[in-house]
């Protein structure tokens, strides 16, 4: 069961490795004690909540580098850019 930075990695200046270490950590023990008792849908809903933090994640680092506008035409930020408006256009997930 993929847990921490093997389950979700986030841009380092985000400051989430820690914080997110430790809810997958604790969230995929609590995934494998319910399965341990009976609960089939456990490992499922773990990969629900995996997946609704990287979506969240996704979309509000999107929305804090399209706030940047001062070198639109350089291409590290134009691919930044360009990646939001794909986003935006096919809307988030999660909040």
């Amino acid at each position: 069961m993929a847990t921490g930075d093997a389950a979700i990695a986030f841009d380092p200046l985000s400051s989430q490795g820690i914080l997110t270490a430790l809810y997958t950590g604790l969230s995929a023990g609590q995934a494998v004690d319910a399965t341990l008792h009976g609960e089939h849908t456990a490992l499922d809903t773990y990969t629900a909540k995996i997946t609704t933090a990287r979506t969240a994640y996704q979309h509000n680092h999107h929305a804090v580098q399209a706030q940047e506008t001062r070198w639109p035409h350089h291409p590290f930020w134009a691919r930044r850019r360009s990646n939001f408006t794909l986003t935006q256009t096919k809307g988030p997930t999660a909040p």
